[in-house]
């Protein structure tokens, strides 16, 4: 199988993004039932690692590298959103490859207001977290992300989309209005496999229909079981 690198798919996102439907190139998946009724496009593909996850721990739900792509996740948005499941006492943000963080976050008992925010499906509690800093187009950056009692972080990478590819995705999107058109952006991110902006769409909706919520709770329990 031919290996596109990171630097390759950015190029590609920047030339052909409003003609090609990425998940063209993946294999066919069956879309749960929830998810049909809403989206038009892909549910998520399967994650890299397989099996579930500890009692309690953490699971990246977007970004997360997934089958059989061996690239990392893209993000449009400058200022990115981490959606997980499971609990973290502190969140990092940094370019990959060096050691200071650029943005971060950590539990404690003063530190109320910025604290994750939780999102409850019909079986699934999901948190996101955004950052309120604008990340540079074309680049490589990574969550870290400590658990409770764990010293060393886990790590999650993603990549942003350059500016030019920034742009057409702005011009293949509706304002902001109801539900409908946040799904139709949503969906729109979803057939450009852009996941964390795609979550970060749906989470944005304050009393999701029950549709919409057995949907994602389908798409986060494939994720992580």
């Amino acid at each position: 199988m031919l290996k596109i690198c990171t630097k390759t798919r950015l190029l590609l996102v920047t030339i052909a993004l409003t003609a090609t439907n990425f998940s063209m190139l993946l294999p066919a998946q069956a879309a749960p039932e929830w998810w049909s009724r809403i989206f038009t496009s892909r549910p998520p593909d399967p994650p890299q690692r397989g099996g579930g996850r500890p009692t309690g721990g953490f699971c990246a739900i977007a970004p997360v590298e997934t089958l059989p792509s061996e690239d990392l996740p893209l993000v449009s948005i400058a200022d990115p959103t981490l959606v997980w499941v499971g609990n973290v006492r502190a969140v990092q943000l940094s370019q990959v490859g060096q050691t200071e963080p650029l943005w971060s976050w950590e539990a404690t008992e003063t530190n109320l207001v910025d604290r994750p925010q939780p999102v409850q499906l019909a079986a699934t509690t999901l948190y996101q977290i955004t950052v309120d800093i604008e990340l540079q187009p074309d680049q490589l950056y990574e969550w870290r992300v400590y658990q409770p009692m764990v010293r060393n972080a886990i790590t999650v990478e993603f990549a942003t989309v350059s500016a030019q590819g920034q742009a057409e995705i702005q011009q293949n999107l509706r304002s902001i209005g109801s539900e409908d058109q946040i799904i139709e952006r949503a969906d729109y991110f979803a057939s450009q496999q852009l996941w964390s902006d795609f979550w970060r769409e749906v989470l944005s909706i304050d009393r999701p229909s029950d549709q919409l919520n057995q949907a994602l709770n389908e798409a986060s329990s494939a994720i992580c079981p």
